[in-house]
C-alpha cells in the first residue's frame, strides 16, 4: 500500500533555555507531554499520513481518514485520527509564527484537533531524575491547583474536557 506523508518541522527558539508543554486537544480530552530539559532551542513536529490508495482506506477503516502526529521538544502526543482531504497539506492549518513564553499558542489544527504549546523559561523549572523537568518549588504554589499537578508531576498525561478547571 502506497502512503501519503506531509511533514512540518521547526523549532521553537529563544536567547535563554526554554522548555514547552504540548497538549493536543481532540473533543472529550486534553493530552499533554512535557519537552526535554531548558535548550535555546525545542524541535516541532506535525506530521500527516494517509493510505495513496483511497478506496484501500475507506476499505480498510470504514471511513477516510488520515493520522496526524504531533511533537515538541522530542516528546510525542498520542496520533488521532482526522478526516481525509484530497490534498492532504489542506488538512491541517498552521498556527503562529511568533511566540511568548508563558502563554500558549495553536501550533496547529486539523479538523477537531488542535496541538498547542506552553513555552516556558527554563530558569522557572528544575530538571529531577531520568532528565524530566518540574516547576521549582518556591514557585509551584503560585499556579493554581490544576496547572501545579500538571507542572510538577509525571512526563505526560491527560485530562477529561469536563475536569480541566481552569
Amino acid at each position: 500500500m502506497e502512503v501519503v506523508d506531509v511533514e512540518w518541522t521547526g523549532s521553537l527558539t529563544s536567547k535563554v533555555p526554554i522548555v514547552c508543554v504540548g497538549f493536543l486537544l481532540q473533543r472529550d480530552m486534553l493530552f499533554w507531554v512535557k519537552s526535554a530539559p531548558p535548550d535555546v532551542s525545542q524541535p516541532v513536529t506535525v506530521y500527516l499520513t494517509a493510505s495513496a490508495d483511497y478506496s484501500l482506506l475507506r476499505a480498510i477503516l470504514a471511513r477516510d481518514t488520515a493520522t496526524l502526529s504531533t511533537s515538541v521538544g522530542g516528546a510525542w502526543l498520542p496520533a488521532p485520527p482526522i478526516p481525509r482531504v484530497a490534498d492532504l497539506t489542506q488538512a491541517c492549518t498552521l498556527g503562529v509564527a511568533e511566540q511568548f513564553t508563558g502563554r500558549v499558542y495553536c501550533l496547529a489544527h486539523a479538523h477537531d484537533v488542535s496541538f498547542l504549546v506552553l513555552t516556558l523559561p527554563g530558569s522557572v523549572v528544575k530538571v529531577g531524575r531520568n532528565r524530566l523537568w518540574h516547576l521549582r518549588g518556591d514557585l509551584a504554589p503560585l499556579v493554581s491547583p490544576p496547572v501545579r499537578e500538571l507542572l510538577t508531576r509525571r512526563r505526560s498525561g491527560s485530562i477529561p474536557a469536563d475536569a480541566r478547571g481552569d
